[in-house]
């Protein structure tokens, strides 16, 4: 109810305060723009990160097993 009272008279409300809002819009617009920004960075970052961890893990695990082996042998 609140929601559809609400969709209904936000476009007399963004029509009526258009000049002071205006400016309010720009900086709700940069603060979302940059919270995505930064949400996707971080993803970007942990998922590079959890590739390279993976690609170490395995590299490390490969040398140890050479080491193991050449100990053995």
């Amino acid at each position: 109810m609140f929601l559809s009272y609400w969709l209904y008279s936000a476009p007399w409300f963004w029509q009526m305060s258009k000049v002071e809002t205006s400016k309010d819009h720009a900086t709700m617009t940069a603060i979302v723009t940059a919270f995505v920004g930064m949400r996707a960075t971080n993803l970007v970052i942990a998922a590079v990160g959890e590739e390279l961890a993976g690609v170490t893990h395995k590299v490390w695990t490969q040398e140890q097993c050479w080491f193991i082996e050449f100990q053995i042998s």
